[in-house]
């Protein structure tokens, strides 16, 4: 028979320990009730862990002159780190049981060289989008509107 030092013992009583707060701090997090915005799975941390739901979308035109945000009041935007800013979006999966076809209107639009326009709908609630009749999530550009409309 072997003897364990107590120190060694000791040793593996702390990383057990430790290894069991791991586990229920992880427990903690994966909770579906710590979601915050219903519609957006906006804290789900297996989507965020594996970058599942999270997709790039570059929605304007190669040649963006301006830029139009559509909301309390019309701004135009003509510099080219901000169009980008706008133009390049993440895109998130949503929950569609909330969405209200008939709700979406223009929030903003993207004017080529060749003056041809593409915009982007939002809905009542500003956290779903729709580009080309095809809804998405984004908390990136909800963030940016409520940060310039101060919603």
């Amino acid at each position: 028979m072997q003897t364990t030092s107590p120190t060694a013992l000791g040793m593996k009583i702390v990383m057990m320990a430790i290894a069991l707060c791991g586990v229920f701090y992880v427990m903690s997090q994966l909770r579906l009730e710590s979601r915050t915005e219903p519609g957006v799975d906006s804290k789900n941390p297996l989507a965020l862990l594996f970058g599942a739901d999270i997709r790039p979308l570059n929605w304007c035109p190669e040649t963006v002159q301006r830029l139009v945000i559509d909301g309390p009041t019309q701004e135009n935007i003509t510099d080219p780190v901000q169009i980008q800013s706008y133009c390049q979006i993440l895109m998130n999966s949503f929950d569609n049981t909330t969405l209200e076809k008939g709700s979406f209107k223009p929030v903003l639009r993207a004017i080529g060289a060749d003056n041809k326009s593409i915009f982007i709908e939002a809905d009542s609630t500003g956290k779903i989008f729709r580009f080309q009749g095809l809804p998405f999530g984004s908390k990136q550009l909800s963030r940016q509107l409520d940060k310039k409309f101060q919603r």
